[in-house]
């Protein structure tokens, strides 16, 4: 069993942590005991994964930003930061950014995500078909062409997009008659389902490009 103490925290904490199973499993309890510091510590001690790491960190970073004020937020805000920035795995590290945008409003420090003007973002969502006015309705862009762009909120917007289409073309279909007896009203539901998928599929296409960087 791993005893680890957490020193420098402007946290009032002493006792000792001791391993769980999963890291999910023991974010979910130290976070339910509110033990932020602990659970900063055992995100420090794991190895970072795509997977349950990643999970964790967006809960601590999630309910610390939500519970914790003054020093302590302050405190963390800097413990998870370090995270990202530690991180080798180029990929993982770009989504723990987007992670931490999401948690703290804040992108962390380093050029982490890759930087866009407004003109190149124009060019590569044109590429999706999807021009500069749908971008203006869902995201923040600049007021000049040539200024760079807020990759992390464009990002998220993008996604957060995807996911609306995604949802509205499954209430669409939802309750509508089987496949071989399907009355005018709930063939048209179908073609509407069929515009919401595309829609989120060139959203989130568009959101893996800027995230990886392509030009």
């Amino acid at each position: 069993m791993a005893i680890v103490a957490v020193q420098n925290s402007p946290f009032a904490t002493s006792s000792p942590i001791a391993d769980y199973t999963r890291i999910s499993d023991d974010a979910a309890i130290l976070l339910k005991r509110q033990d932020f510091p602990k659970a900063l510590n055992v995100l420090q001690r794991r190895a970072p994964d795509a997977r349950r790491w990643r999970w964790a960190f967006r809960k601590v970073s999630q309910s610390s930003e939500h519970q914790l004020i003054g020093s302590k937020q302050q405190w963390m805000r800097s413990g998870l930061e370090e995270l990202v920035t530690a991180v080798g795995d180029d990929p993982l590290k770009r989504e723990l950014a987007l992670d931490y945008r999401i948690a703290t409003g804040a992108n962390p420090t380093g050029f982490i995500l890759p930087m866009y003007t407004a003109r190149e973002l124009w060019r590569i969502a044109e590429s999706f078909g999807l021009p500069m006015e749908y971008l203006s309705h869902v995201t923040l862009l600049p007021r000049h062409i040539d200024e760079a762009v807020d990759t992390a909120r464009v990002i998220i917007d993008c996604r957060d997009t995807a996911q609306a289409h995604r949802d509205e073309a499954r209430r669409l279909v939802e309750g509508i008659a089987p496949i071989d007896a399907v009355p005018l009203h709930d063939q048209l539901a179908r073609v509407a389902a069929d515009a919401q998928r595309d829609a989120a599929a060139r959203w989130r296409a568009l959101a893996q490009r800027l995230i990886t960087g392509q030009r």
